[in-house]
């Protein structure tokens, strides 16, 4: 397939409609895509340019940021939990001794957007660097400067193999695989 031929498709299964960008030269190889909400994709090219995009006809860049690290081997994205208040529905007036204590109760939502977006990503180099809605990149954790890791471990490379390596997180723990293994470190 030629450089002019690169496409980039969708199918919104909802409203079966079809949504489809031809890829220009400029655009690179893209390493690792993910579906956002809103028909937008985060997008991996040129190894570390990391790229929001909205699928339209120009498919828009809404954000960029590059990778502190050299080439990013996973991502994940997360959509942590937002609390806020909710009124009670009890409209009877003859309320438990429960609910008058709780008038207003607390609810957790996963709302998820732009705003309340966490982007992983983990390089070659052993970096664990998060983007946060509205804040830069920054790095987490690098596997070998870490204390507790044994000097076996340091001393090894973690993404030499060539696997397809993964990395998940949630607002507790990072989960990923790498050349020895599945680690989990906890935040």
């Amino acid at each position: 397939m030629s450089e002019s031929e690169r496409t980039i498709c969708a199918y919104f299964f909802a409203e079966q409609t079809t949504w489809n960008y031809t890829l220009l030269e400029g655009d690179g190889n893209f390493s690792h895509v993910k579906i956002l909400p809103n028909k937008k994709l985060f997008i991996v090219r040129w190894q570390n340019i990391c790229e929001i995009r909205k699928m339209n006809e120009s498919f828009t860049v809404e954000k960029q940021f590059k990778n502190i690290g050299e080439e990013v081997i996973a991502t994940d994205v997360f959509f942590p939990e937002k609390s806020k208040n909710i009124e009670s529905e009890n409209k009877n007036d003859q309320k438990d001794e429960f609910s008058k204590k709780n008038e207003k109760e607390l609810e957790k939502i996963i709302v998820k957007d732009d705003d309340n977006m966490i982007i992983t990503l983990l390089d070659v180099e052993g970096n664990i660097n998060s983007w946060e809605s509205g804040s830069s990149i920054k790095t987490v954790v690098n596997l070998f400067d870490m204390k507790d890791i044994s000097t076996e471990y340091k001393n090894k490379q973690f993404f030499s193999m060539g696997y397809p390596y993964f990395i998940k997180s949630n607002k507790d723990f990072y989960a990923f695989s790498s050349d020895h293994g599945v680690f989990l470190l906890k935040k």
